[in-house]
């Protein structure tokens, strides 16, 4: 169920709304922003007719929002195996928004495409999510859940290092397509494990505060990388904002190595005993 709610959530937002978005932007600013309105605008109306009780039973006595948070961060702190996937996030979270923050002002610029190209270019991000979210299941089981995550390691190292070594023209556009297709589709592997490995070991009455915890950690440093590689690509270059991250990517080979283990994960795959009732 896990990789069927990724694929749906890649196919609309990265493989299906990025050409959408680039048509937008080529009709003209006040299209895209005008589409961009009305589809909030429809999201809120749509939220507003949603039918039934939503409201969480809280078994316990409700307690302070910090509370609820450090709780969470202790949890993670003190698993090995999610603090070192945290850390390992936070690398690669920081070179996708990197990418993510330059490669618009790249692609219409040195590389010389068009809006329209550009969204075309970011469908390849989404296109190897989907297939990463659909493939993910006998992935696991031809390479191991531990392996099938490294794709990610591999797929983040060939996004930012793509536009790191090749020369800046139209004809460079095409392998970092590929490079962003091999990472679109490591990113998913690694989101469906990491759900279930998240699942498995968090209690479910954590599973909401370990998840805000998890990601404050792992996604707190994109607005920073973002500021990082603009800085870097406006006094030094492209090349050089992208191999810094590059560099950091290729770092995480080690730590992967070392925290995502075989034995850190076997609990996951372990089959569920069935309870044996009483009589």
């Amino acid at each position: 169920m896990s990789s069927r709610i990724t694929a749906v959530e890649y196919l609309s937002n990265a493989f299906l709304g990025a050409p959408v978005g680039g048509f937008l932007v080529a009709a003209g600013f006040t299209i895209a922003l005008g589409a961009t309105g009305l589809v909030y605008l429809a999201g809120a109306v749509l939220l507003i007719m949603m039918a039934g009780d939503f409201a969480v039973q809280r078994a316990e006595e409700r307690r302070s929002v910090h509370t609820e948070s450090r709780e969470g961060l202790k949890f993670l702190w003190q698993h090995p195996l999610l603090r070192g996937m945290a850390f390992l996030i936070m690398v690669m979270a920081a070179c996708w928004s990197a990418w993510l923050a330059l490669i618009p002002v790249y692609a219409v610029g040195p590389l010389g495409l068009s809006p329209k190209q550009y969204g075309f270019l970011m469908t390849s991000l989404g296109a190897g999510g989907v297939l990463g979210a659909v493939a993910a299941g006998w992935t696991n089981q031809l390479l191991g859940r531990r392996w099938s995550m490294f794709v990610d390691i591999i797929g983040s190292f060939t996004l930012v290092a793509a536009p790191a070594v090749l020369p800046a023209s139209t004809t460079s556009a095409w392998p970092i397509g590929v490079a962003a297709f091999v990472a679109g589709a490591g990113g998913t592997m690694w989101t469906v494990n990491a759900r279930v490995i998240t699942q498995s070991f968090v209690p479910d009455h954590l599973l909401g505060r370990f998840n805000s915890a998890s990601r404050l950690i792992s996604w707190g440093t994109m607005p920073v990388a973002a500021a990082v590689a603009g800085t870097l690509a406006q006094f030094m270059g492209y090349r050089v904002a992208f191999g810094v991250f590059a560099v950091l990517c290729a770092m995480l080979v080690i730590p992967f190595l070392r925290v995502v283990t075989a034995r850190a994960i076997a609990p996951v795959d372990q089959p569920i005993e069935p309870a044996v009732s009483a009589t």
